[in-house]
């Protein structure tokens, strides 16, 4: 939390990280925020300290720390410290020292239950002016470990052992012993949550069994057999070793031998060495248990921020409806659906390890649900919590799911002159608001965005170019929130009356290329110069190649056909569906588009 290793800050203390608030009251508390910066992998990790705070520097003093400047000039004095401490290991108090004189009596017995007690005490002999002091540890006494175990010490020889292997096993790490990771390995299951970085086997859990036997589930899959294996564990110069083997697939991506680098008691970062890549293989292991709501402090975060919800209590009496809208700086806004009316509060989100709360704080009407609401079951579309007796469900409505950028498609009749009426208002026809929504129509974004010329007509709004993109705004009347929709408009040729000699006039006008063959525009490089004796010369315009074809027309029920031979990508019948001086469409029996353009430059 302080980035420091010259001071310690004294708890409890409260911090937001990614906007979740937790107050670390343990050492143990500081995983949540360990498990919150690895949530996900590739976004940033905020931590804020709310202050005041009391921080305490080596010699135990304690000082009040008003705000992150003082903090820091603190920080910035003890970078260059030399941190000698061993992190895994310490005595469990109270323990005692016997003083002697120089004739070796006993005259006096310190007992001491705390570090800074020890500090003091070690202080006060080193800076006797009484003579000399023979100071004796009074045995046995017990060291407590990081992952909680203990042993018993009984000399002085037994005392340095046990801190050396302490030190050589600690790297400022937590340190966990081989009987600590087999009870964490075997508590609940493990899901495998991150694998070289991604989460391609996020989908499963692992299952440790007492009598070494491996089970791997897919939790997503039906039908898909479980997959089995053999797990042990051994020590090693390097540290704690998982091996799996055996297993019946997945065994080149999680079989072998796996060095435990990280270890808490509900997460572990393992890694293998990889002989056929220059980077090793690194697994994050998370711990689940049967309680797990299923989604982290951070997911809850996230889903209510998305779209409204909908919202049902047992507490709600007489309690008009409303639209909950989570919204960024802890703003909480119900709109009453009733009267349109909008009640403004506040929300938050803390976590412990116990639980994840979601804080409301509303004013009337909905004050009866300004609690502390422990959640009980999560889902990105429905949330539970109780709070007591008393419980509060979340049900999400993303109503603009509905929008997205559509195109509007219109014929020009009888003009070719690029331009048709459209109706905007039937881009959206089926998408269903609230009363508390508006929605308007701009030529551009910036329009839309500070509300200027507005398309008065939205039912008959002439296109001004062909193709012409305009926007609808779909805008909370009551906060103006609002999102933007494109609706591209497009006019098509769609003269269908055209005769044979029409059609023959205008191909002999001036040559054609083929804007889009099927939806490609692989065919857009060659110029088609039609002639009076049905013959055609196709050039390849990016090699200035040329060839021949031939072509010819007739009328039948189905319209004006066109034939062309020798022309191997579009030999065949075509009926003309599309018709214009200097644009046709042109389909034929297996369902392919071609359309022709007019080029007379």
């Amino acid at each position: 939390m302080d980035n420091a290793n010259c001071l310690s800050i004294n708890l409890p203390v409260t911090v937001i990280v990614n906007d979740i608030t937790i107050t670390i009251n343990t050492l143990e508390d500081l995983e949540l925020i360990e498990d919150i910066f690895d949530d996900f992998e590739n976004d940033s990790d905020v931590l804020e300290l709310l202050f005041p705070i009391t921080i305490i520097l080596n010699d135990h003093e304690e000082i009040v720390i008003n705000n992150q400047d003082e903090l820091d000039a603190f920080i910035e004095q003890c970078t260059d410290y030399s941190d000698d401490d061993i992190e895994c290991i310490d005595f469990h108090y109270p323990i005692s020292f016997s003083i002697y004189n120089t004739q070796f009596q006993i005259i006096e017995t310190v007992f001491i239950e705390n570090d800074r007690e020890l500090h003091h005490f070690l202080e006060r002999i080193e800076n006797s002016n009484s003579g000399a002091l023979l100071v004796s540890l009074n045995f046995p006494i017990t060291m407590v470990y990081a992952n909680g175990e203990t042993i018993e010490v009984h000399n002085n020889q037994e005392l340095a052992r046990v801190l050396n292997e302490a030190r050589e096993n600690c790297d400022d790490e937590e340190a966990c012993r081989k009987q600590a990771v087999d009870r964490y390995l075997q508590e609940c299951y493990w899901e495998i949550h991150r694998y070289n970085g991604d989460d391609n086997f996020r989908d499963f859990d692992i299952y440790f069994k007492e009598n070494g036997e491996l089970l791997i589930v897919n939790e997503n899959s039906t039908g898909v057999a479980n997959i089995t294996g053999i797990w042990r564990t051994s020590v090693t110069d390097a540290g704690i070793v998982l091996s799996i083997s055996e297993l019946t697939e997945f065994d080149e991506d999680l079989g072998g031998d796996w060095l435990i680098v990280q270890c808490h008691h509900n997460k572990f970062e393992l890694i293998r060495e990889n002989a056929t890549v220059t980077d090793n293989t690194r697994i994050v292991l998370k711990q689940e248990c049967e309680d797990h709501l299923g989604c982290s402090a951070q997911e809850v975060r996230s889903f209510l921020r998305e779209c409204q919800w909908f919202a049902g209590s047992n507490l709600f009496a007489n309690v008009p409806s409303g639209v909950f809208h989570f919204l960024n700086d802890h703003v909480l806004v119900v709109a009453n659906s009733v009267t349109n009316e909008e009640i403004v509060g506040h929300w938050d989100i803390e976590l412990t390890y116990q639980e994840i709360t979601l804080v409301i704080d509303l004013p009337p009407p909905y004050d009866i649900i300004s609690k502390r609401w422990k959640i009980s079951e999560c889902g990105e579309h429905r949330i539970k919590m109780i709070n007591g007796d008393n419980y509060l469900v979340f049900e999400k409505d993303c109503p603009y799911q509905c929008f997205e950028n559509t195109t509007l498609t219109e014929c020009d009749g009888e003009t070719d002159d690029d331009s048709a009426i459209f109706d905007l208002t039937a881009a959206f026809a089926d998408c269903v608001l609230t009363a508390v929504h508006s929605f308007t129509y701009y030529e551009s974004s910036e329009d839309a965005a500070n509300g200027l010329n507005q398309i008065e007509v939205p039912t008959e709004d002439a296109n001004t170019s062909n193709p012409q993109t305009v926007y609808l705004k779909v805008e909370n009347i009551n906060n103006g929130n609002f999102q933007l929709f494109e609706i591209q408009l497009h006019v098509e040729y769609c003269n269908t009356d055209c005769t044979e000699l029409e059609v023959d006039s205008y191909l002999l006008e001036c040559v054609w290329n083929v804007v889009d063959f099927n939806g490609s525009d692989d065919l857009s490089g060659y110029d088609l110069d039609f002639n009076n004796d049905q013959g055609i010369t196709i050039t390849d315009m990016n090699i200035n190649d040329a060839f021949t074809g031939f072509w010819s027309t007739s009328q039948t029920n189905d319209g004006v056909l066109i034939q062309f031979a020798n022309i191997q990508a579009i030999n065949g019948d075509w009926i003309v569906t599309d018709c214009g001086s200097d644009r046709l469409v042109l389909h034929n029996n297996s369902g392919v588009t071609i359309v022709l353009e007019q080029d007379c430059n």
